[in-house]
């Protein structure tokens, strides 16, 4: 606007803020309670667009105001495509891990149908034979030898199997996976006490749900194993308020969570960076409470609505 179409209207602010509410917030800042802090208005222009911008008002010794504002349209325009990729980035690490977990599901399969069979079904051809064949003593330790030694390949195939793509999850449900992975990974590896305390019974999850909230728990289980040299982990499952929370606690020697915050989760923390962004695009939250030598506890909110 030209300052003679400024001066020629009763009030020109209604030119920049037609919503009379908004226009009166302006003028209480301007009229009543100066402000020297930078508040953001959204003034329209002559051809209707909005202009994002900055405004502080500052009283002069005279007694009048005077305000100066500054245009940040192409901040906020930045502002926005960074929210974007920031919501994409989300998205793709929830992808990532579904595309993962196919792969692990198919990888196991091929395992059980191929590899497992084979080696099950080449140890009894070895007992077979052992038992038809006329063998003296060092010959029947050297059969004996080579049924233990495909057992154990034989075990250590299943286990690798269930290390890739759990069973439970699909058969059992969120909780019994979470336990017996509890219990075969870290209590039997590692010699950690472990404890789950399950509230929730029946709870309908979407498959897909399902495999990232056990990836997410998982990883956080694997964290404090590396991490926090901690005793006992237990887990707590509850549902309330519509809310599915899954927390996991150590006794291990804890941390600063304000660090990871200043590291803005570096690649020494990637990990828990991944798990904040599958939270965030499910629409849930990752929260983090910790403290040296006072153990770390990990909270997922995940809302769910029955």
């Amino acid at each position: 606007w030209t300052e003679e179409e400024l001066f020629a209207h009763p009030n020109p602010l209604e030119l920049f803020y037609p919503d009379p509410e908004i226009r009166q917030q302006v003028i209480d800042t301007i009229l009543i309670t100066p402000d020297k802090q930078f508040r953001e208005w959204q003034p329209q222009r002559k051809d209707g667009a909005i202009v994002a911008c900055l405004w502080a008002n500052f009283k002069l010794p005279d007694g009048n105001t005077i305000s100066l504002g500054y245009d940040i349209s192409k901040r906020k325009k930045s502002e926005q495509i960074l929210e974007e990729y920031q919501g994409k980035l989300k998205s793709l690490a929830v992808q990532l891990t579904l595309a993962e977990e196919q792969e692990r599901q198919r990888i196991a399969a091929d395992l059980h149908d191929n590899v497992g069979q084979s080696l099950a079904l080449t140890r009894l051809q070895l007992v077979a034979a052992r038992n038809k064949l006329p063998l003296d003593k060092i010959q029947l330790a050297q059969f004996d030898d080579m049924s233990k030694s495909l057992l154990k390949v034989i075990q250590d195939t299943r286990h690798l199997i269930f290390e890739l793509s759990s069973p439970s999850l699909n058969e059992i449900g969120l909780g019994a996976a979470i336990e017996e992975w509890m219990q075969d990974n870290i209590k039997n590896k590692h010699g950690i006490e472990v404890e789950l305390f399950n509230h929730v019974k029946n709870l309908p999850m979407e498959n897909d749900l399902r495999v990232i909230l056990f990836r997410n728990v998982q990883e956080l289980l694997i964290n404090a194993v590396k991490h926090a040299r901690a005793k006992t982990i237990s887990v707590w499952m509850e549902y309330e308020s519509n809310t599915l929370c899954i927390t996991i606690q150590d006794d291990g020697v804890g941390f600063d969570p304000k660090l990871l915050e200043q590291s803005n989760f570096s690649k020494k923390h990637f990990g828990l960076f991944s798990i904040h962004e599958r939270m965030s695009n499910l629409g849930g939250s990752l929260k983090i409470k910790s403290r040296p030598g006072g153990g770390s506890k990990f909270i997922l909110y995940l809302p769910i609505t029955l």
